[in-house]
Parts: structure tokens; C-alpha cells; sequence
């Protein structure tokens, strides 16, 4: 079977119009300068450094230490953490979030949380697993596998004390302001 298909046309382009008006063109637009596109001013990166810097300092020894095992920094020394955690933020408040989820779940819950994050965040999970070590009787090694290391980390995330658990989330907002 052979299909042709024809085109017509019922219209023709339209005619050049000449016209005895003189033509104006119009000017361009401006250019935007690279200037207008920054998204933030160079100041505020360096405010953000030294407002850091300065909660850093005025921050007690365990919470340094705590902000240290977060950021997986080997100093507290203040200039040393502020550099750390700048470069580290983002992956500090998310193992900070991590363990205070777990902390205020329920124990069933937290279980599941603490397994599901053994199994498929690693490195997030070594993190806070460091954080529980620090803040309580854990030992320094996760259990071999991903549910048993889970329900490890869940059951020593239950067992914090309040003030242990308070430190965290203070930690965690002073980092997320």
C-alpha cells in the first residue's frame, strides 16, 4: 500500500511593504553585569565564618567535643573547629539530626530508624555511632551487620540521659542558625 500526501497552500507569504516612513530601530536591551547575579554579597560568607567562630567559642568543652565528633575533626581547638564546620556543615547536621531522631523516637521506632540508617548510610551511621560513644557507654565498635548494629546504636540512643539528649539538639540548633 503507497500513501501520497500533498500539501497545499491557501495562503501566500505576505508581500514586502515598503513605506516612505523612515524606520526606528530600537536599541537593545542592557546586559545584566555578572554583578546582579550573585546571589549574596561576598560579607556574608565571612559574617557567617565569624558569627560561627564566635558561638564556637563561647561554646562549654562537651559541646565542643561533641561538635568535634560530629564534624570528625581531631582538635577543639575554636579556629580548628570553626574550619572544620564550615567545610562539614551540611554532613554534621545531618548526623546530628540522625541521632537526635533516634533519641526522640519511640523504641520501636528508633530501631527501625537506627537499622535503616546502618544499612544505607554508612558513613553517616559510623558518625553517629561515634556520637553515642562519646555521650555514653558504648562500646567503641559497632556490632558486625547492619540490624544488629541498628538495634545497638537504638538501644543506646533510649537509654541517654536528658541532658545528653538536650546537648544534641541544642547542638543541632545552634548549627542550623
Amino acid at each position: 500500500m503507497v500513501y501520497s500526501m500533498s500539501i497545499s497552500s491557501d495562503t501566500e507569504p505576505p508581500a514586502a511593504t515598503t513605506s516612505s516612513e523612515p524606520t526606528t530601530a530600537t536599541p537593545p536591551e542592557p546586559t545584566r553585569s555578572p554583578a546582579r547575579h550573585r546571589a549574596k554579597k561576598p560579607s556574608s560568607g565571612i559574617r557567617h565564618s565569624v558569627e560561627l567562630t564566635l558561638r564556637i567559642s563561647a561554646m562549654n568543652d562537651s559541646t565542643r567535643a561533641l561538635l568535634a565528633t560530629a564534624i570528625g575533626c581531631n582538635s577543639n581547638a575554636v579556629v580548628d573547629l570553626a574550619v572544620d564546620t564550615l567545610l562539614n556543615e551540611s554532613e554534621a547536621r545531618a548526623v546530628l539530626t540522625s541521632v537526635n531522631d533516634i533519641c526522640r523516637a519511640d523504641p520501636m521506632e528508633s530501631g527501625i530508624l537506627a537499622t535503616v540508617l546502618a544499612s544505607e548510610n554508612k558513613s553517616l551511621f559510623k558518625s553517629a555511632w561515634k556520637i553515642l560513644v562519646l555521650l555514653s557507654n558504648l562500646t567503641a565498635t559497632a556490632p558486625a551487620g547492619s540490624a544488629n548494629a541498628g538495634l545497638a546504636f537504638a538501644k543506646a540512643a533510649q537509654l541517654l540521659d536528658e541532658p545528653s539528649r538536650k546537648a544534641v539538639a541544642r547542638l543541632l540548633k545552634d548549627l542550623s542558625e
